[in-house]
């Protein structure tokens, strides 16, 4: 049976009690979702547990989605893949059942037989795996959602341990997958899914009524029409997470992970980079769209059309006040706010004899692209000549696909590939005026060459595309010169640097003040 419709059935069953007119209001809710890092210590699910009754003193319904433990979703994987060889399926199996009753001892929750089924049917779709040359999609997916099942249980357990009453609730309860028209077949379908995010009114009474006071379920995975297991892709917590907010219209989502938010560059590589206070959706997802690696894409869409803020937020230090993502922002502040790198481009050339306003050539190289599965990232033109990027990162089986291309493109031009580039992007509101501080900046470079400049037209971006092992040293520079100095700026908050070296993080603001003032 479609999980989905045994959910439905239970939820209906409640509905027709609660649909009176003179019914009370119901509390908002408000989705917490929690990465990997972030529930896999016993010191990180106190501070969710403090998270928690904050919410719950707001008089708000809280609902946790929650990752695999750090690293285990990269275990199944890994498994999967190479299903013919490697270590016993039960030594695998054992070494992922360790690592949860290790963190169930930490929690003071007896977990051996609370894991017990999910890890018996994780033996069995392991067991399956190894019976086909390439482990079908169908079995890859329900196996990889075994990280989120176990790691949600033992969140539950411990909400109610501590007397939040956690109630735990299957994720393909509550998100069915909505089969696309252009669909690439059977991988898409059940390891890139997408779902359905509208308002849903009997799904807000239906969880409000039969259980809570707090929710716990499970980021990354969904069922489809079938009521089979699919996943949904790179950055799918996040994307549960934001579909829920959306279909139970929640006061906000808040983003818990191992950094407070969004930096005006990668904190990981620079350590100068500065926290940002407020992002609106549409410049949070250009960052996404163009290498920020906090948040994903697909996770902002379901927030930006129903207008629902997101706060992000640092789960080993929650006093730290993070960024706010808001549909308007609370200024007027224009110009350059974040400055992101990729490395994993290619750059596709392509050439042809010059003549005046060409027809057909954008259509011709798109329909090349369009057939073979592909999408142009960055893109330039000229009479004889289009340039443009393709993301390898979005596309990690491209072997025969760019060859593919090229031999397509060949009817119609002259393609020439270069594979090792990078590109560097700045990211804000109206971007296009910083441009003369961008050319001065530039100047720095040397012999540096740019292979293409790509100027959005929505004026929140331009991305300058060169070989892979200068992007370090032009991301630095671009972030020196244009964003890291500007102390007073109202938008920045502390480098990452100062928020490892200073409690508090905020001016020594405590953990209440601080939560207060995101609300």
């Amino acid at each position: 049976m479609n999980p989905a419709s045994k959910s439905g059935m239970r939820i209906q069953t409640v509905e027709k009690e609660y649909t009176s007119p003179d019914e009370p209001p119901q509390p908002s809710w408000r989705v917490l979702k929690f990465g990997g890092t972030s529930v896999s210590t016993a010191s990180s699910w106190k501070n969710i547990r403090r998270i928690v009754e904050e919410s719950l003193g707001c008089g708000i319904r809280p609902l946790l989605v929650c990752s695999a433990l750090s690293g285990i979703s990269n275990l199944l994987e890994e498994t999967l893949r190479h299903s013919s060889g490697g270590p016993g399926l039960w030594d695998l199996v054992r070494g992922i059942e360790d690592r949860h009753l290790k963190l169930g001892r930490e929690l003071e929750i007896e977990a051996k037989w609370l894991l017990a089924e999910d890890l018996a049917r994780l033996l069995n779709l392991l067991h399956e795996a190894r019976r086909h040359d390439r482990t079908p999609p169908r079995v890859w997916a329900e196996a990889m959602a075994t990280g989120e099942l176990l790691s949600t249980r033992l969140g539950a357990a411990y909400l109610n341990r501590v007397g939040l009453g956690g109630t735990w609730i299957d994720a393909r309860e509550l998100l069915v997958s909505a089969r696309e028209p252009d669909s690439s077949g059977p991988s898409e379908d059940y390891l890139s899914a997408s779902c359905h995010h509208n308002p849903d009114e009997a799904l807000t009474r239906g969880l409000a009524s039969v259980g809570g006071p707090a929710w716990i379920t499970q980021g990354f995975i969904a069922s489809n029409e079938n009521g089979e297991t699919v996943l949904l892709g790179r950055g799918g917590s996040d994307t549960s997470a934001a579909c829920l907010a959306s279909r139970l219209e929640a006061d906000r989502l808040e983003v818990w992970t191992d950094v407070p938010g969004v930096f005006t560059t990668n904190p990981n590589e620079h350590d100068d980079a500065r926290l940002l206070r407020t992002l609106t959706h549409a410049e949070a997802e250009t960052i996404a769209f163009l290498g920020g690696k906090v948040l994903h894409p697909r996770s902002l869409e379901p927030l930006r059309t129903r207008e629902i803020p997101l706060s992000m937020g640092w789960t080993r230090r929650p006093e730290v006040k993070g960024t706010r993502v808001v549909t308007r922002p609370d200024t007027d502040e224009v110009g350059i706010k974040s400055v992101i790198s990729r490395k994993k481009l290619c750059l596709v050339s392509m050439r042809r004899e010059p003549t005046w306003q060409p027809v057909s050539f954008m259509s011709e190289v798109a329909s090349c692209f369009g057939n073979r599965g592909l999408s142009m990232d960055l893109v330039a033109s000229s009479p004889e000549e289009i340039r443009a990027t393709i993301d390898l990162s979005a596309y990690p089986e491209l072997g025969d696909s760019l060859d593919g291309l090229i031999q397509d493109l060949a009817r119609v031009c002259e393609p020439e590939l270069r594979r090792d580039v990078g590109s560097v992007s700045l990211v804000g509101t109206e971007v296009g005026g910083e441009l003369p501080r961008v050319a001065m900046a530039l100047e720095a470079l040397g012999d540096t060459e740019l292979h293409l400049v790509s100027h959005a037209a929505n004026d929140r971006s331009v991305s300058y595309v060169a070989d892979a092992d200068r992007v370090d040293e032009l991301c630095g520079l671009l972030h020196r010169e244009l964003v890291r100095d500007r102390e007073d700026h109202p938008l920045y908050s502390h480098t990452w640097k100062r928020l490892q070296e200073e409690p508090g993080g905020d001016g020594g603001r405590g953990f209440d003040e601080i939560r207060r003032a995101a609300a």
